[in-house]
């Protein structure tokens, strides 16, 4: 059985600042777009008193923990080195956005136990770049995000999926 009663009360908690990132066109809105779709989808299954599969029960579970992980990732950076300040959270919200992809291919390649030193530094070099990119406010350019997934290429096999791309297919299949 899931709990869609914390869901709902966790997004109703973070009403304001997932409204605030919809309105303002933050590009990590789009990161957790599928999640809350899907999720919404199978909570309102639930809150209509449909029996939930496994499937789909796994699919909650994942998917609520990793919204909550990064949704309260992304309201750490606003908070910590943007105070709030959505003009400048916008102009690095790329950046940001792309830290939050690392975590998500970090787990993702722990998941499937092709994570190892090399995998580990090479996203640790990254992620520490735009960190202080971030840290001091310093302009970046696009060609930067070009230079992040060449670097990747060579770690990371191809057709390994992110949770966000898992959640978008599983959107697809849902029909959502």
């Amino acid at each position: 059985m899931i709990n869609h009663q914390d869901y709902r009360a966790y997004v109703m908690q973070n009403d304001d600042f997932i409204k605030m990132l919809k309105e303002n066109k933050i590009k990590i809105y789009d990161r957790f777009y599928d999640v809350i779709v899907v999720l919404d989808h199978i909570s309102e299954r639930a809150e209509a008193g449909e029996k939930i599969g496994e499937d789909l029960l796994v699919i909650f579970e994942v998917g609520f923990s990793f919204l909550h992980e990064q949704l309260e990732e992304t309201k750490l950076y606003y908070e910590k080195y943007f105070r709030r300040n959505i003009a400048s959270f916008r102009e690095y919200d790329a950046l940001v956005n792309y830290l939050l992809y690392l975590s998500d291919l970090e787990d993702t390649l722990k998941d499937k136990d092709l994570y190892n030193d090399e995998t580990r530094g090479v996203i640790r070099g990254i992620t520490e770049k735009i960190e202080n990119i971030i840290r001091e406010q310093k302009p970046s350019e696009p060609e930067i995000f070009d230079e992040f997934n060449i670097l990747l290429e060579g770690y990371i096999p191809v057709g390994t999926l992110t949770t966000l791309e898992v959640f978008a297919l599983i959107g697809e299949e849902l029909n959502l």
